[in-house]
């Protein structure tokens, strides 16, 4: 029987079900606090194997934490929710504060979480009062820190004077990944067969030429030439104290048995350059033998190393 039915008794007002509960964020607390060890173990231990896991995790953290200055009471979330905007918060605050330091110079590292998710879990943590309080809160949070009212002159001189340096030297750390420097000097050598073609036959023939090409390549900064290309043969048994003995060559055709070494010198090659230095290679000796190619400055020096394993019947 409903409250109709009974003359003179008000109309009954139905309950309506609770709202869901709103979040508070309870674990902002936590959340900052697996920033502050991920940043502290990314500074004493970068090769620590836990730092990758600890990573992951302080990526959710700092999803969380932007959730709870974003959220802050005024939005209603379910615990799913709250689930839900914290990974993909993560996912986008991750990505976006990787390409903020990227585009400042600074490497993409562990450190991008601390550096993004550590003042912003802060933040959220002081923000993490009723609303009315949490403007006090950080200002309350900067005077204590801040405060130097109790200090002598001479005290606050130097406390000045140490704050001063630190944001300078912190100014200095991000200026220097602004600064180009030059690449080092960098030389590699490339073997290949006819028209560069990458599969060099390692069956030789005793007496017959083998055409083989050989790339000198350079980065920006390919160091002071001319450079020098020495061809060897050396048996697979060699103990590398055995002298060598010099071969000559005509247009690049030249013979080569155990322990013989061929130079060309005068090569050339521009920055970001490549030099093509076609041979044809007749081996006297037959077995088992590392055909070494050396690109040599001009001080005799070794720049890079480059071989061919063959055998010779």
């Amino acid at each position: 029987m409903t409250a109709q039915g009974f003359q003179g008794f008000p109309e009954a007002i139905p309950i309506e079900p609770e709202p869901a509960h709103e979040s508070a964020f309870p674990f902002v607390g936590p959340a900052v606090v697996v920033l502050a060890l991920q940043g502290i173990l990314a500074a004493v231990s970068p090769q620590n194997p836990l730092l990758p896991g600890l990573s992951i995790v302080g990526a959710f953290a700092m999803g969380y934490c932007a959730l709870a200055v974003i959220a802050r009471g005024h939005v209603r979330l379910t615990s799913a929710e709250v689930l839900g905007f914290t990974v993909g918060l993560a996912i986008l605050v991750t990505g976006l504060s990787a390409l903020a330091v990227s585009v400042i110079g600074i490497g993409i590292t562990q450190f991008v979480v601390t550096v993004i998710g550590l003042p912003l879990g802060l933040v959220s943590y002081l923000f993490h009062r009723p609303e009315e309080a949490a403007g006090r809160s950080l200002i309350l949070f900067l005077r204590t820190w801040f405060d130097f009212s109790d200090y002598s002159r001479g005290e606050r001189t130097v406390a000045v004077v140490l704050l001063m340096l630190i944001a300078v030297a912190a100014a200095a750390f991000v200026g220097l990944y602004t600064i180009q420097y030059p690449d080092q000097t960098s030389m590699a050598l490339a073997i290949t067969g006819p028209g560069g073609n990458p599969n060099v036959s390692r069956d030789f023939s005793r007496g017959v030429a083998q055409a083989i090409e050989v790339y000198v390549l350079a980065n920006a900064t390919p160091g002071s030439g001319p450079f020098t290309v020495r061809v060897r043969l050396v048996p697979w048994n060699a103990t590398g104290n055995e002298s060598f003995h010099a071969v000559s060559a005509t247009n690049r055709s030249f013979h080569l048995d155990a322990f013989a070494e061929y130079r060309e010198s005068n090569i050339v090659v521009g920055p970001k350059g490549s030099q093509r230095l076609p041979y044809a290679i007749v081996v006297d000796s037959t077995g088992s033998f590392r055909l070494r190619f050396d690109l040599l400055n001009s001080q005799d020096r070794s720049l890079a190393t480059d071989y061919l394993s063959i055998v010779v019947a």
